[in-house]
C-alpha cells in the first residue's frame, strides 16, 4: 500500500509511533507522543465511567462502540475501493472521527469486548531517529 509524503515525514521524524488498529485498518491519525496516548487512554477510562453514571450499562456501551467502529471503519473501506491509489481518501475521517476511533478501541480492549491483536488494537513502533 503507498505511504502518503506526510506519514514519511512523520516516519522519519519521530522515535514514537502508535497505531490504532480496528479489523485491520488502521485509524488516519497516528500518534507520536506516547504522553498523548496515555492521555487518550485515560480518557476512554473516564469516557466508559461517565457511561455507567448516565445510566449506559457496559453491555449498551460496548455494542455502542462496536456500532461507531463498524461505522468509520467501512467508510475507510468504501473510500479506499473509491481511491484510484486503494488507499482511504485523505480527510475521510474528521478530527472528531478519528479522535473517537482511539476512545472506543481504548473503551473496548479495557471492557475486554475485543482482543488487542494482529486485527486489533495499539501497535507501537519505536526507533532511533
Amino acid at each position: 500500500m503507498p505511504v502518503s509524503k506526510e506519514l514519511k515525514n512523520i516516519l522519519n521524524s519521530s522515535k514514537y509511533l502508535a497505531f490504532m488498529y480496528y479489523k485491520g485498518t488502521a485509524c488516519p491519525e497516528v500518534y507520536t507522543n506516547e504522553k498523548a496516548v496515555k492521555q487518550v487512554q485515560q480518557n476512554a477510562e473516564e469516557m466508559i465511567k461517565l457511561g455507567l453514571k448516565h445510566g449506559f450499562s457496559i453491555q449498551q456501551q460496548i455494542s455502542d462502540y462496536k456500532d461507531q467502529m463498524e461505522i468509520m471503519e467501512q467508510t475507510m473501506v468504501d473510500s479506499g475501493k473509491k481511491s484510484k491509489k486503494g488507499t482511504p481518501e485523505e480527510g475521510c475521517l474528521d478530527d472528531g472521527e478519528m479522535c473517537l476511533w482511539w476512545l472506543n478501541m481504548f473503551a473496548l480492549i479495557r471492557l475486554k469486548a475485543i482482543k488487542n491483536d494482529n486485527m486489533n488494537g495499539l501497535l507501537i513502533h519505536t526507533h532511533k531517529v
